[in-house]
């Protein structure tokens, strides 16, 4: 992990999204590795002028992640965290927010978020309690299992390695929209539930409203 190299790209995207109007930012998870880390990205972040929205991944301890968001949270009221807050609302759409990853066996920490089936219980309250008719997405680290190679979840020589959980979330809740982490060779891609379809870069997907 190199803060350095996270810095820059953060220097990099928060340029993109000003000169976009971008209202704001989810950052989805492997934000750093421990308390020093944390603290650098989460002070990066924090001097943005729009709202950011933090989660953990699989990477994060966490006593280092909340002990460094309650520290930098002070200091930048911009910062919002979404393993605490599970459910904001925008005029245009509500995020949901799952934190954490599935497996326990691929988290780096000892401490590490894993969600359980009362977490995922507790989802389904808090999206049984909102308004059903803002368009809903649903924010996690870890992606849906997707059933081929173009999938957001796909590891090569590895194969599909979402969580089948949240394609039933996604199913039972109808989300239209969904934010996914984790797999860096999904490259940012968007596709549909099971990653046959991929769309492309800037269309227009107001159907999906």
């Amino acid at each position: 992990y190199d803060l350095n190299i996270t810095r820059k790209a953060l220097l990099q995207s928060k340029q993109w999204f000003y000169e976009n109007d971008v209202s704001a930012v989810i950052v989805n998870g492997d934000i750093g590795i421990n308390d020093s880390s944390l603290l650098g990205i989460f002070d990066v972040l924090g001097k943005w002028k729009i709202p950011v929205f933090v989660i953990m991944g699989n990477n994060e301890s966490t006593k280092s992640f909340h002990r460094a968001f309650a520290i930098k949270s002070r200091m930048y009221p911009n910062l919002f965290n979404l393993d605490v807050i599970r459910h904001v609302v925008f005029e245009q759409a509500q995020f949901f927010s799952l934190p954490g990853y599935y497996n326990p066996q691929l988290l780096h920490a000892e401490d590490g978020c894993v969600y359980d089936d009362e977490d995922i219980e507790e989802f389904e309250n808090i999206i049984q309690l909102s308004d059903s008719n803002i368009p809903s997405v649903i924010v996690s680290h870890g992606p849906p299992q997707g059933y081929h190679p173009q999938a957001i979840d796909y590891v090569p020589e590895v194969g599909n390695v979402g969580d089948r959980q949240i394609n039933t979330l996604i199913t039972k809740f109808q989300f239209p929209f969904g934010i996914f982490a984790h797999i860096s060779e999904a490259g940012g891609k968007a596709t549909d539930l099971n990653g046959l379809i991929m769309y492309e870069e800037n269309k227009d997907l107001s159907s999906f409203y």
